[in-house]
């Protein structure tokens, strides 16, 4: 008898476990993290370079003795607020790796020193030694002209 109750009492349990299920729905609405999606506020950004001119008489004035100091990024005004990041590679695996914001449309001068090294190198960044530059406005790559 006893054997009887408890598989009635399993059934039932069993049962309702199914019946829960049953009538169980989820419902939920569009998840998204609140954010806008980004989008580049211009495919092209003028880059000034700040290059550093030998002055003694005893440096020779050659392109090996100058040496890039720092940058100023021009683009659009609706660039303001938006995130930049600059590389700059340098000899071998030297990089200097620059980032910001952009206050309308305009980094202002980015000092190199007070930017991030990776790789074997050290600054000043000989222009020289300078092979070439990436420009990224918010998570878009920006065509670089320089002036």
């Amino acid at each position: 008898m006893r054997k009887w109750i408890i598989a009635a009492v399993v059934a039932v349990a069993l049962f309702s476990i199914g019946a829960f299920a049953a009538s169980f729905s989820l419902t939920a609405n569009n998840v998204s993290s609140g954010a806008a999606p980004v989008t580049s506020c211009n495919t092209t950004a003028n880059i000034a370079w700040q290059v550093n001119v030998p002055a003694d008489s005893f440096t020779p004035t050659s392109t090996a003795n100058y040496t890039v100091t720092g940058a100023t990024i021009t683009t659009a005004s609706g660039c303001t607020n938006q995130h930049y990041e600059l590389a700059i590679q340098g000899a071998g695996t030297f990089e200097v790796h620059c980032s910001g914001a952009l206050s309308g449309g305009s980094s202002g001068l980015i000092t190199l020193s007070s930017c991030a090294t990776t790789g074997t190198g050290s600054l000043p960044l000989k222009v020289s030694d300078t092979a070439g530059a990436a420009l990224f406005i918010g998570d878009s790559p920006v065509t670089i002209t320089t002036s």
